[in-house]
């Protein structure tokens, strides 16, 4: 069973991911994956004709990547065309070997389209200003720099969530890891 792992920035998807793979469960990032193709040097010249810039994916052409595509909303979408198929193809290559229960962290699910791809979809919801202050904590940001980017993220309380999986995640790592492991056995009867 392969289950998306998804939720706004600062939620707790990777600390949720982090619980799980402790438990023994395949995890897989698909932020690891898209790392993965961007040291591929034909995937990168792809990329750079595709968008008619110089492109290596070394951190200096990323940056000048970002300027563009945040930029050019059709050059994000060309970008977004190339990136998602594959990141998808990649994890779908990597699941393809494994069996049982397994979880894929996917921070831009929705914004990609890429739902369908999963047997199972886990939301990791939690408050705003909890949210806004881990990200300060853990990216070293500004808060106006965390809002912004959840202004440009999906807007997780108004997704239909009756399809989904909903993990609230407002207390304490010791309480996500008893919520992890009520999501698996959760998830494993659906699996029978």
């Amino acid at each position: 069973m392969k289950v998306a792992i998804t939720g706004g920035i600062g939620s707790g998807k990777s600390t949720l991911c982090k619980i799980l793979q402790q438990m023994g469960y395949t995890v897989i990032s698909s932020d690891a994956v898209c790392a993965e193709l961007y040291r591929d040097a034909e995937f990168c010249r792809y990329i750079g004709v595709a968008l008619g810039l110089d492109f290596d994916g070394s951190l200096e052409s990323k940056r000048r990547l970002s300027d563009v595509v945040f930029q050019d909303k059709d050059k994000l979408q060309q970008l977004n065309a190339i990136v998602h198929p594959s990141v998808y193809r990649e994890i779908e290559r990597k699941l393809s070997r494994e069996k049982g229960l397994c979880f894929v962290e996917v921070p831009l699910l929705f914004e990609s389209g890429g739902e369908g791809n999963f047997d199972h979809v886990v939301i990791v919801m939690r408050d705003e200003k909890s949210r806004v202050q881990s990200t300060i904590n853990r990216d070293g940001i500004t808060e106006s720099d965390v809002k912004n980017r959840i202004k440009n993220q999906v807007d997780y309380e108004k997704i239909d969530k009756t399809a989904h999986t909903v993990l609230i995640n407002d207390g304490s790592i010791e309480e996500l890891q008893s919520k992890a492991v009520a999501l698996v056995k959760t998830l494993s009867k659906k699996t029978i």
